[in-house]
């Protein structure tokens, strides 16, 4: 995992540090009197706006920042598909800073507006190779935050898999239909093919696909599971965590 621009601050700290830079901008010493900041936070998990008023408001508050004083929160949560229309949704409320939460909200929102400061918190994929940054130290444009490096764990994972199952020889991968998570998924057949492992790849874009795509696994005698890195998988952690003990595979996922 990396934190663009930063030192050792852990992540929370780090996320807190980059919204507080990005609604006091550096040209001013304090807080606007009798000014209103605007946060937008634009995610596919309601976990993540979870997380942000859990964690992050009340981190805010210390610095200043209070909701319902002078700190205002909007959130658009919705699947992957929606995410250029809440992206336009959020940046017509007109924030000082957007938090995006995975890959396809950040390009949303970067698409939707060059110029309004987004957090990534946090993006899947190499932000340099998607454009959003020069270089992991000094990022330059109008993005920051948490870089996951998503594909190379989902290869790592891969790893653990034949560590703590070396047994199995033939393992599932469930992902997203391409272009989704491809980059996750071909780092894990890469790697389990290096491996001398077979692999069969499902998928499911919502969670109604998980119990076909475990069906599907019973039917190829899989041995093992590979859950690719993914927001919407994260969000159903526990549904697909009791569909893997259900179907008796050891499996691995973010």
């Amino acid at each position: 995992m990396n934190r663009l621009g930063e030192g050792v601050l852990d992540r929370r700290q780090f996320l807190v540090a980059v919204l507080g830079a990005a609604l006091l901008p550096s040209s001013a010493s304090a807080q606007e009197p009798g000014r209103v900041y605007r946060i937008a936070v634009i995610s596919p998990s309601e976990l993540a706006v979870e997380q942000v008023r859990s964690l992050q408001l009340p981190e805010l508050a210390r610095l200043g920042f209070v909701v319902g004083r002078n700190l205002t929160l909007t959130t658009h949560v919705g699947l992957p598909a929606r995410m250029p229309e809440l992206a336009r949704e959020a940046i017509a409320t007109k924030p000082d800073v957007v938090i995006a939460v995975s890959t396809v909200a950040i390009l949303a929102v970067k698409e939707a507006s060059s110029t309004v400061p987004i957090v990534m918190s946090f993006i899947g994929e190499d932000p340099i190779a998607k454009g959003l940054a020069v270089s992991l130290a000094r990022p330059g444009g109008s993005a920051t935050g948490v870089a996951m490096m998503a594909a190379q764990l989902d290869g790592k994972r891969t790893g653990l898999v034949h560590e703590f199952a070396p047994a199995a020889r033939r393992i599932a991968i469930l992902t997203g239909r391409p272009p989704r998570h491809a980059e996750g998924a071909e780092e894990a057949q890469r790697v389990a093919k290096e491996l001398g492992l077979e692999t069969d790849v499902f998928y499911a874009d919502e969670s109604a696909d998980y119990v076909a795509a475990f069906a599907g696994m019973r039917v190829a005698r899989s041995e093992a599971l590979v859950i690719i890195s993914a927001p919407d998988f994260f969000r159903d952690a526990a549904l697909l965590s009791r569909l893997a003990l259900e179907a008796g595979l050891p499996t691995v996922c973010e």
